[in-house]
């Protein structure tokens, strides 16, 4: 399933976040395609479940805390940009990831 998912979207693995909150499924079979993954506290996996079996490679509480962590990323690495130029590439980064507004699926990355 990830690997349809990586040749739809015309992505890399290695250049993939997978979000999921269950270790078992989301986590595992996004690292089994090589993506990297995010693991959200809010489903039935724990953090002491993750430490023991397959190890994601974020764990946050939720997914707003998920957002906060990679914008601080995002920043750090882009440190230079001002706030506003931030906030135009999350929007960007949201848009392809649901497919809206003018960035849409295949023009950002591709």
């Amino acid at each position: 399933m990830f690997q349809l998912a990586l040749t739809r979207l015309q992505v890399l693995p290695q250049e993939t976040l997978a979000v999921g909150d269950q270790l078992e499924t989301d986590i595992a079979g996004a690292s089994a395609a090589g993506c990297l993954t995010a693991l959200v506290l809010t489903g039935v996996s724990s953090r002491e479940a993750a430490s023991l079996q397959i190890r994601p490679t974020l764990i946050e509480n939720n997914f707003s805390s998920l957002i906060n962590k990679l914008a601080e990323w995002i920043k750090y690495l882009l440190f230079d940009l001002e706030f506003t130029q931030l906030a135009d590439l999350l929007q960007a980064w949201e848009n392809r990831l649901t497919g809206r507004g003018r960035y849409g699926k295949q023009s950002i990355g591709t």
